[in-house]
């Protein structure tokens, strides 16, 4: 994913969940899922904006690039 968009890996701590209003999981088993709930806090309108978009790129980049 990092190198099909604009997106930047990092360290982050566990706090900063706590305030994100998107999150998303991505790798090889699980393609790009949406995370739609943490420790209990709703995260309304799950996939969001750049998780639609991620999704949208992988589904894409796959279909191109499909190698079992």
């Amino acid at each position: 994913m990092l190198e099909w968009t604009d997106a930047e890996e990092a360290d982050l701590p566990y706090s900063v969940l706590e305030e994100a209003e998107e999150v998303f999981l991505t790798g090889t088993l699980r393609d790009v899922q949406a995370v739609a709930r943490i420790d209990g806090r709703d995260l309304p309108g799950a996939p969001g904006p750049v998780a639609a978009k991620a999704m949208s790129v992988f589904v894409e980049r796959m279909a191109a690039d499909f190698e079992p």
